[in-house]
């Protein structure tokens, strides 16, 4: 079978993955960083997780993702054009303090590694949905950055 057919097995293989708060197993269930990071593992770039217990709405509470990102960021390369298994950050919520109304990461999808140049769809997963595939156009308003995972 060839690379490109297996690479399009692959990537329809995550489709349906219900969602599961935390979820690390595809089999159990996914969260958005879990995804990011099986698709990643599966073609052999194992990345660090975020830590463990977060709080069930954790992005009201804080910018856990993007605090990975910056923890290991000499592992994440923002890239300006999103590329075959790029990470998807989003800015789903606005999120209100006392002193100020932000926006931060707290929604992440991958371009599959089938997608064509330019990618048109990513893979992200949702409560309501599980994993699904959808198109990156509606979605450039909440997109605030592509990430290029570099493995040590």
């Amino acid at each position: 079978m060839s690379k490109m057919i297996t690479s399009k097995i692959r990537s329809c293989s995550y489709l349906g993955i219900p969602f599961l708060l935390g979820g690390r197993d595809p089999h159990t269930g996914l969260d958005c960083f879990g995804l990011v990071r099986q698709v990643l593992l599966d073609h052999g770039r194992p990345c660090p997780d975020v830590p463990a217990g977060y709080p069930a709405d954790w992005a009201q509470h804080q910018d856990l993702v993007g605090d990975h990102l910056t923890q290991f960021g000499n592992l994440w390369q923002p890239i300006p054009i999103p590329e075959p298994l790029a990470v998807v950050a989003m800015s789903c919520t606005t999120h209100h303090s006392p002193l100020t109304t932000h926006q931060i990461i707290d929604h992440l999808g991958i371009i599959p590694p089938d997608a064509p140049l330019p990618p048109t769809h990513f893979l992200t997963t949702w409560q309501h949905t599980g994993t699904v595939h959808i198109p990156l156009r509606p979605w450039q308003h909440k997109i605030k950055s592509y990430y290029r995972f570099l493995p040590s």
